[in-house]
């Protein structure tokens, strides 16, 4: 029987980098508009905790790039993400399209 050398697989890093981006959004964009105590310590425990999800989707994306058949492909399916992710990132975060405001995704 063969072992594998991994610790953590790729969809279990996906699961963290997912969870951990939906408490950073939770914290941007629902927990300044509830009616708690400590809201502002909230807020930051919520967007400390998203900013683990950066460097996981960063390797996960360098993984793929160095995996893939093919680049051209890979990229083009990054791209589509990115136009999609855009809007409603536009919406929360300015109100409607701003290119002042873009998401981690376009950088």
């Amino acid at each position: 029987m063969e072992r594998s050398n991994k610790f953590i697989s790729q969809e279990v890093l996906k699961l963290i980098a997912c969870i951990t981006m939906f408490i950073d959004h939770f914290g941007y964009a629902i927990v300044p508009r509830l009616a708690i105590a400590n809201m502002e310590t909230v807020y930051y425990i919520c967007r400390i905790i998203g900013r683990l999800s950066f460097p996981i989707y960063c390797f996960l994306l360098v993984e793929g790039m160095r995996r893939t058949r093919n680049p051209r492909k890979y990229i083009f399916r990054l791209g589509v993400g990115i136009l999609f992710a855009e809007i409603p990132f536009d919406l929360v975060a300015a109100g409607g399209f701003s290119w002042g405001c873009q998401s981690v995704m376009v950088t």
